[in-house]
Parts: C-alpha cells; sequence; structure tokens
C-alpha cells in the first residue's frame, strides 16, 4: 500500500498536476543525507523546475528505480553536452558509494529548505549554495577513492585489503567531520 502511495505522488509530482508556486514538504526517513538531515526532519522541495539550472551541490528530490520511492540525495556531478545537462552523478552525504546515474526525467524538484526542530533553512541563501559545493565536491573525492582503492587494493593479499579498508573509513570520516563542520558554522 505504502509503494502506491508513493507511486501516486510520483505520477502527480510528474504531470505536473501540483500548481505553480505551490512546493512539496517530504519527510525524511532514512540516515543517507546524514548529518544534515535526520528522520524526522522536513524538506521542502520545488517541483516546477528547470534540470538546466540544477548545480553541483543541490539537493534534489529523485525517483529511485530500486525502490520505487523518493529519495533526496546531492548533485556531485553534471554531465552537459551542448549546455543541457545529459545526466546527473548524486550521492547521500552519508553514504560511502554514488547512486546510480539519473536521468532529468527522473528528478521530481529541487529542495530549498529543510524544517528542523524548530528552525527554518533557506538553502537558497548564498552560504548554503557554497556549502553545498564543497560538501558536493568532499562527497564526490570520498566516493571515489572509495570506489578506487576497492578496485585496486594497495597490496595483495589479506594486509593490504585491511590497509585498503582503513583508508577508505579514514576518508569517510574525515568526509563526515568536515560536513559536520560545515553545518554547524551555519547553523
Amino acid at each position: 500500500m505504502v509503494n502506491v502511495l508513493k507511486e501516486r505522488a510520483i505520477h502527480i509530482i510528474k504531470a505536473g498536476l501540483i500548481p505553480p508556486g505551490q512546493n512539496l514538504c517530504f519527510s525524511v526517513s532514512g540516515y543517507s543525507m546524514c548529518p544534515l538531515l535526520f528522520p524526522g526532519y522536513k524538506v521542502v522541495a520545488s517541483p516546477q523546475i528547470n534540470t538546466d539550472r540544477i548545480c553541483i551541490g543541490d539537493l534534489v528530490v529523485i525517483t529511485d528505480p530500486q525502490c520505487s520511492g523518493i529519495v533526496v540525495h546531492r548533485v556531485v556531478l553534471i554531465r552537459k553536452r551542448k549546455g543541457k545537462p545529459v545526466f546527473f552523478l548524486t550521492k547521500g552525504d552519508g553514504s560511502r558509494t554514488f547512486d546510480k546515474v539519473i536521468y532529468s526525467d527522473q528528478i521530481l524538484g529541487k529542495v530549498i529548505a529543510i524544517k528542523k526542530e524548530n528552525r527554518f533553512i533557506n538553502l537558497s541563501k548564498t552560504s548554503w549554495r557554497a556549502a553545498g559545493f564543497f560538501i558536493a565536491v568532499s562527497s564526490g573525492a570520498c566516493g571515489l577513492m572509495h570506489r578506487l582503492i576497492g578496485r585496486y587494493p594497495l597490496s595483495s593479499g589479506t594486509i593490504g585489503l585491511k590497509i585498503g579498508f582503513q583508508i577508505r573509513r579514514l576518508f569517510f570520516l574525515t568526509h563526515r567531520m568536515f560536513i559536520q563542520a560545515v553545518i554547524l558554522s551555519l547553523s
């Protein structure tokens, strides 16, 4: 029954049945965007967006074909051809790996604000846009290191695997500390 509701919500958004100027509010239920978003926080998203105007660092609401649901993740890479986006690479701030490549038709909206506890954070402010960009760069580097070290062990055998695991873990923890410092400095 829950998946039917999600599919209906996706259909309503894609069909453009949301009145102009009307935003959507979603409740966060997972930990993939920690430490920025925790379960129970709410995100306010604008469904009337032009995907040409999405930038690296923006939080987007996307359809996730793996769970037929809605996911909020950060854009870490945009591949363009002739000035138009061809595909986007997204990643949760709290995830070690990248999502599968997404296309413009999978983007349901752009997150414009976060409601956490009794505070309202406007992500359109210059400080939050800059922070989003730097978090995206850090997140992308972390995901890339995770992928490269996993694919090419530092040396053969168990010791090489253990060292690679520790290096990946160090990159991830450093990334998390960076995000936490950025969020605290803007809060």
